[in-house]
């Protein structure tokens, strides 16, 4: 990750005990506040923290779910079963995207493509960008947890190859235990 650039990065690293987001970085492992006079993000902190973790808690019992992870991502998930976020970036970004308003509210779905020696050939990462620049990555720990940076730098703003105001049909199933997740907290669909 280029760390020269100011840059808020949202993570969560849930356990399989922890009930709630544990940590949040940016490049340079401490948080940085953005200009409050450039702020333009409609969205709390802990508005995102909390649809980001209600998404992935639905990792773990979607992973086996042929509708949901391609074969490839279904195999790497189960080498690391502590990992249980590998393979679900691109639907745990769109699900993140719909639950928290879309375009709407600024997200912009950001997405890389890179070499993968693990499934020898090219991989794609997805994450989002809210109104400030700021990157909220619902699957960061797919990387970190091996060692590695996600592949920021290589990513360019694009859609998700649906409309816009329509999520991809795999990721439904995520939004839909998202907002079981949030309403039995006490939160709209939206995390507020």
């Amino acid at each position: 990750m280029n760390c020269g650039l100011v840059c808020l990065v949202i993570v969560l690293a849930l356990n399989a005990n922890a009930a709630g987001p544990i940590s949040i970085r940016n490049c340079k492992n401490a948080l940085i506040e953005k200009n409050k006079e450039t702020h333009q993000s409609t969205l709390s902190r802990d508005q995102i923290l909390r649809v980001v973790s209600a998404a992935r808690s639905s990792f773990k019992a979607l992973a086996n779910d042929p509708e949901i992870l391609d074969p490839i991502w279904r195999e790497l998930n189960q080498k690391h079963p502590d990992i249980p976020s590998t393979g679900f970036c691109t639907l745990a970004s769109n699900a993140v995207y719909h639950l928290l308003g879309g375009k709407s509210v600024g997200l912009t779905p950001m997405q890389a493509t890179y070499k993968d020696p693990r499934i020898k050939g090219n991989a794609s990462h997805w994450w989002l960008k809210d109104a400030d620049g700021n990157i909220i990555d619902p699957t960061w720990d797919q990387y970190t947890e091996l060692g590695k940076e996600p592949p920021y730098e290589k990513g360019v703003g694009r859609g998700f190859n649906t409309r816009v105001d329509v999520p991809l049909k795999s990721a439904q199933k995520l939004i839909d235990h998202a907002k079981k997740v949030l309403k039995e907290a006490g939160y709209k669909s939206d995390g507020s």
